[in-house]
């Protein structure tokens, strides 16, 4: 990616020039011939598919905002979800795990909080 002006770096505008020269917006659409009508998203190592073009852009628009806002974070939208509360409570359970003197209960309210929270 060419920064369009030397005062400016490409995470503070969205725009930059492509490999021909063109002035484009980070992350792209693009339709898949081969499953028939299928759309996918690709920013930033995030590829996403929808059905309808509409909801594609939809999501574009979405993951550019959140890169303008610089909270943009690629782990957020991976399907392991390695950002998600299940995830991180359980890991902070074994974290606590010889810390704690009632484990068990600690581990109770957590399966209810991750059943609530998902």
């Amino acid at each position: 990616m060419t920064s369009l002006h030397p005062l400016h770096d490409n995470s503070t505008i969205p725009f930059y020039l492509n490999e021909r020269g063109e002035l484009t917006m980070k992350g792209n659409i693009y339709e898949n011939k081969r499953q028939g009508g299928k759309y996918i998203v690709r920013f930033k190592g995030v590829y996403k598919t929808f059905w309808d073009f509409r909801q594609a852009e939809r999501f574009l628009t979405h993951l550019r905002y959140q890169d303008d806002n610089q909270s943009f974070d690629a782990r957020d939208w991976q399907k392991d979800q390695p950002l998600g509360f299940s995830n991180l409570a359980d890991k902070w359970l074994t974290i606590k795990k010889g810390q704690v003197k009632c484990f068990r209960n600690l581990r109770y309210h957590m399966a209810h909080c991750q059943f609530y929270y998902g």
